[in-house]
């Protein structure tokens, strides 16, 4: 079996410094997709844990769940807002004629939309598990109605 030496490594050199131009561009991009779907995927699960079954309790913790539902209500509006936001421009570069459809600025913006709206997500569902709901983020996501913060 005949190792390529030198001129294996040249050729593989040279076939890095032509295709690296033209995915340099995607890294940063496909790296903030890869940071969204981890932030997805490692949802914090908020569940009131009691130790008996007294009404006391049960209104204890619906008292202290009460400001988490207003912060992640807010924070959830806030995101949604700022995704819708970002989207809209994005969409008016794109109608003007300012960004081809597959250029880097227009990549990374809707990269950046999409990372916002699933922070838009998480936060509605922090705000499901406030409310009392049980079950996994497929759960929450099987009604439509839950996405919109209560």
């Amino acid at each position: 079996m005949k190792r390529p030496g030198l001129w294996g490594f040249a050729r593989a050199t040279v076939v890095f410094m032509l295709v690296r131009p033209m995915t340099a561009p995607f890294l940063r991009p496909i790296n903030m997709l890869r940071q969204a779907l981890a932030l997805v995927k490692n949802v914090p699960t908020i569940a009131p844990q009691s130790s008996s079954g007294e009404e006391a309790d049960r209104q204890a913790l619906r008292e202290e769940m009460i400001p988490l539902r207003r912060v992640s209500r807010r924070w959830a509006l806030i995101f949604m807002l700022l995704s819708v936001g970002i989207w809209g421009w994005w969409l008016g570069h794109i109608v003007l004629g300012r960004w081809a459809l597959v250029s880097l600025a227009s990549l990374e913006t809707l990269l950046l939309c999409g990372a916002i709206g699933l922070q838009c997500l998480v936060q509605c569902y922090t705000n499901w598990r406030a409310r009392g709901h049980e079950g996994g983020f497929g759960a929450f996501l099987s009604d439509g109605q839950n996405v919109w913060p209560r």
